[in-house]
């Protein structure tokens, strides 16, 4: 019966390490794997076309209106065709052109060019947050893979030990329940190694939604820079953010297309004119000429122009504030950011100067005491699973400080820049 778990052990562990190779492709970097986002992504297309589109804008804004052309005819009488047979009949055509007041083009134009500035800025947005996703889902899958490798490594140390805690259950030096402790733990983290495969496939597959991949494309792992130092100087990094955040760089686009729509209105107050000349042909007479110049009297100004203007001033303080509101939620980000990098590098340091050292020299140590028989296959247990897990700990550290610097580019508006090392300088 013994004889059969173990077999049926070692059965299960060869079945789940088989489970979920893939055939190898290259590795990858995030710088190219942020290139590729930005250059396939749909979204960011269609933001360049919305670009192009407000560029379209500007121009017709500048441009006078159209003129009119108008083409009569006065006849004497109904019942007969009398041009050109009675004196008091003409053909007459007349054309007409309104010319804006002074400055209103120029506003006009400018209200324009905050929808371009408005679809730059989106488009910038859009491009930080992609890379951002994209570090995020590729780091995540580093993740996986460094979580992989810690295991496959303690997997590795437990066949060792196995092979030793069957030398000695065949000697009588160890009772059959130690081998069977042994194997037992060494599946269990063929499993765990297993699972970790199958939830790496998913990560995969959301990673190549954002490279606009089909989701089975084949990620073999990903390559990483060292980290950089921490930023010290959160001031300089907050200037830097309400400098090129694309978050504050629309809205402050808002905010000017507001001041000039504002301006635009209150120009609107002044009627346009509207110049004419025409010139009326009569049979066997001199023909007449005509010049005019017309305009709109505003008799409910307070009712429609005024009202415009104070709509207008309106909205510029709505734009305004949320121009701080993104201010201040930016300047909390970097602040949160800085923080958590910090902290995740001291953690960091922490587990490579003084927990992981001694982590492994206990282990290193308590599997040549197991394998002369000098310790219990328990303390040896004990030391590799906190090998393990410190090394397991260390590694989500490492991301997460990862993690934080992904975090601080986004909040600058530097995201693309995340793989490169700290581009948050003033």
């Amino acid at each position: 019966m013994k004889t059969r778990l173990v077999r049926t052990c070692t059965g299960f562990a060869v079945l789940i390490f088989l489970v979920g190779r893939s055939a190898p492709v290259a590795a990858e970097t995030l710088q190219g794997l942020i290139a590729t986002a930005l250059a396939q992504h749909p979204d960011i297309a269609a933001l360049e076309a919305s670009v192009r589109a407000a560029q379209q804008t500007v121009s017709p804004a500048r441009t006078l209106p159209d003129p009119q052309l108008m083409v009569g005819v006065a006849n004497m009488g109904l019942t007969s065709w009398e041009v050109g047979k009675d004196p008091m009949s003409q053909v007459m055509v007349q054309v007409g052109q309104m010319i804006p007041v002074r400055g209103k083009r120029g506003l006009a134009a400018k209200v324009a060019e905050g929808d371009v500035a408005q679809a730059e800025a989106a488009l910038d947005a859009r491009r930080n947050s992609l890379a951002a996703q994209v570090a995020r889902a590729a780091l995540e899958i580093y993740r996986v893979d460094q979580s992989i490798a810690i295991m496959s490594s303690i997997h590795d140390q437990y066949v060792q030990m196995a092979k030793a805690t069957e030398g000695r259950v065949t000697v009588g030096a160890a009772p059959q329940e130690e081998l069977i402790n042994m194997l037992l733990d060494r599946d269990m983290t063929g499993a765990e190694i297993s699972e970790a495969r199958l939830w790496r496939a998913a990560l995969v597959a959301e990673l190549n939604g954002l490279l606009a991949r089909p989701p089975s494309a084949l990620f073999d792992s990903l390559i990483v820079d060292s980290l950089p130092p921490v930023p010290a100087d959160t001031a300089g990094l907050v200037a830097v953010a309400l400098r090129d955040q694309p978050m504050i760089v629309e809205r402050r686009a808002m905010v000017a297309q507001a001041e000039a729509a504002r301006d635009l209105a209150r120009r609107e107050r002044t009627p346009d004119p509207m110049i004419t000349a025409g010139y009326g042909y009569r049979d066997g007479m001199t023909g007449m000429y005509q010049a005019t110049i017309g305009l709109s009297l505003p008799i409910w100004m307070n009712r429609r122009q005024n009202a415009e203007v104070r709509m207008r001033d309106e909205m510029l303080q709505m734009q305004r504030h949320e121009a701080s509101a993104a201010e201040v939620s930016t300047t909390a980000m970097v602040g949160a950011a800085t923080a958590r990098l910090r902290a995740a590098n001291e953690l960091l340091r922490a587990y490579e100067r003084e927990l992981l050292p001694r982590a492994q020299q206990a282990v290193s140590a308590s599997y040549a005491s197991y394998t002369v028989g000098q310790s219990t296959l328990i303390m040896a247990l004990d030391a590799a699973r906190k090998w393990q897990r410190l090394r397991l700990e260390a590694l989500d550290q490492e991301v997460m400080e990862r993690m934080a610097l992904v975090d601080l580019e986004e909040a600058l508006g530097h995201a693309a820049g995340v793989a490169g090392g700290p581009t948050s300088t003033p």
